[in-house]
């Protein structure tokens, strides 16, 4: 999976006129501690997405739980006791 298949930094890339084909294109490239970090404006929409279908391939949702019945209900009031 890649940045660029899922349009991670689309709008970056846009921005900076890079598109296919161009060095850097959908990717990070450097980074400075002194300057913003170079995901910034990204939109991992897609990309996350992506990771959970890929991820249910290897560790499927397990099915829900059937509902459980309910117990039979103590009677509210006691029975009388003779003396």
């Amino acid at each position: 999976m890649t940045f660029a298949d899922h349009g991670t930094f689309a709008r970056r890339d846009n921005d900076r006129g890079t598109g296919p084909g161009w060095d850097g294109y959908g990717r990070i490239r450097d980074w400075h501690a002194d300057g913003p970090p170079p995901w910034t404006g990204a939109d991992v929409t897609a990309l996350r997405h992506a990771i959970e279908q890929y991820a249910q391939l290897w560790r499927p949702v397990p099915p829900p739980m059937p509902a459980r019945r309910a117990l039979p209900s103590r009677p509210l009031t006691q029975p009388s006791r003779s003396h």
